[in-house]
C-alpha cells in the first residue's frame, strides 16, 4: 500500500503541538501519528537549542510525523500549515508493508 509520510518541525515554545494533534486525532483521523522531542537543534540561522541534564528546556524543537493514503496526509499537512506560524513540512512517499 502506497502511503506518504508527513513531518513537521516546530519549536516548543510556540504552543501549537495541541492544535495540530486535535487536526491528526479529531478532524482528519489519520491512521499514525508520533511526536519526537529533539535533545538538540535549530532552525535556518537560528540560536542552538538544547537540553542538559541538570536543566530541561521548554524550548526544545519538536517532530510530528504522521502517515495515511496520500489524500488524507495531504489534507491534514494543509489543515497543519494553517495552525503554524513558523516551521517546517515536508512529505514523502513510502509503502506500508
Amino acid at each position: 500500500m502506497n502511503i506518504k509520510v508527513v513531518r513537521v518541525y516546530m519549536m516548543e515554545s510556540e504552543h501549537h503541538l495541541k492544535a495540530v494533534l486535535k487536526v491528526l486525532h479529531d478532524e482528519v483521523k489519520v491512521r499514525h501519528a508520533a511526536v519526537f522531542r529533539a535533545i538538540e537543534g535549530f532552525e535556518k540561522g537560528g540560536e542552538v537549542h538544547s537540553s542538559q541534564l541538570l536543566s530541561l528546556s521548554l524550548n526544545l524543537p519538536l517532530v510530528v510525523e504522521f502517515f495515511d493514503t496520500p489524500e488524507t496526509a495531504d489534507r491534514a499537512a494543509e489543515k497543519i500549515r494553517e495552525i503554524l506560524e513558523k516551521g517546517e513540512i515536508i512529505t514523502f512517499t513510502a509503502e506500508l508493508v
